[in-house]
């Protein structure tokens, strides 16, 4: 089973002051600075956000993909400084999923109603809750098999 990263160049919304992506969450390397569990958030991240921006490498900086920035279908509430999740388009074989990463464990019951409801309209969600429970949110009984048959690292 072969979990696949997408790029979309788009635009999107602004971050707008959010650094979430930035803050130690996600697993990286910056400059070959080791960010993400473990080593802490971006050391490039200031009070006002990069400050290399300008020169920030491509990967993994200027092609990150904040579902929430690409997609205007997520609603509001979901930018992730607001709802402490960031979305991440990915593809679990050939059926694309939306993988919901916490940054704290105070996240409130709203985002996983919404995951609940996203995932009615025919998208797939995958995120684990504040016990570390995995939970897949999914109509497509197939995509449910093979999501619980996946390692956690895979799916980031």
């Amino acid at each position: 089973m072969k979990v696949t990263r997408v790029y979309v160049d788009s635009k999107g919304r602004s971050c707008n002051g959010c650094t979430r992506c930035c803050e130690g969450v996600l697993k990286t390397q910056v400059f070959g600075y080791e960010v993400g569990p473990g080593h802490g958030g971006c050391k490039f991240l200031g009070p006002k956000g990069c400050t290399v921006y300008d020169q920030r490498p491509i990967d993994p900086c200027r092609i990150f993909q904040c579902a929430w920035k690409e997609n205007s279908r997520i609603p509001e509430f979901m930018k992730p400084d607001l709802s402490n999740v960031i979305l991440m388009l990915r593809y679990l074989d050939t059926m694309p999923f939306y993988r919901m990463v916490k940054c704290t464990d105070n996240i409130d019951d709203s985002v996983y109603k919404w995951a609940e409801e996203f995932s009615q309209q025919g998208h797939n969600i995958i995120a684990y809750d504040k016990y570390g429970k995995l939970l897949i949110y999914s109509e497509n009984r197939r995509f449910r098999e093979l999501a619980r048959q996946a390692h956690y690292d895979s799916l980031i």
